[in-house]
C-alpha cells in the first residue's frame, strides 16, 4: 500500500478558481445582475421605512400580501418585481418612480488579460 505524502497546501486554490469565474461572462453578467436586485431591494425597503410603513401596511395599500413585500425587500424575488408594482409602492409611500438608462459601472480591473 503506498503512502500519501502529506503536503500543507489546499486541495485545489480557490483564488484561481474565483478568477476563472470572473472571466466567464455569463458568471459575470448574472452576478451583475444580483448586485442590481439588492440595490432595488434596499431601495424599496429605505423608501418605506422613510415613509414610516410596515410591510404589512405597505402590502394593504397596494392590493398584495406582507410576503410579496418581504421578497422584493430581500431580493428574493423570483425575477424583478414588475414596473407596476414599484410604481405602486412608490405611490404609497408619497414617491413617484422614475427609470432611467445610465452607463455601466467600469471595474478598476476591466481591460486586463
Amino acid at each position: 500500500m503506498k503512502k500519501h505524502k502529506r503536503t500543507d497546501k489546499p486541495y485545489y486554490d480557490p483564488t484561481s478558481f474565483f478568477a476563472k469565474l470572473e472571466r466567464n461572462p455569463e458568471v459575470k453578467r448574472r452576478a451583475e445582475q444580483k448586485e442590481r436586485m439588492f440595490d432595488l431591494a434596499m431601495e424599496v425597503r429605505k423608501l418605506r421605512e422613510d415613509a414610516g410603513l410596515t410591510q404589512k401596511t405597505l402590502a394593504a395599500r397596494i392590493g398584495t400580501k406582507q410576503s410579496a413585500i418581504s421578497r422584493v425587500e430581500s431580493g428574493q424575488y423570483k425575477s424583478s418585481p414588475s414596473i407596476s408594482l414599484l410604481e405602486s409602492v412608490a405611490m404609497a409611500c408619497g414617491k413617484r418612480l422614475e427609470i432611467s438608462f445610465v452607463k455601466p459601472k467600469v471595474h478598476a480591473h476591466a481591460g486586463r488579460s
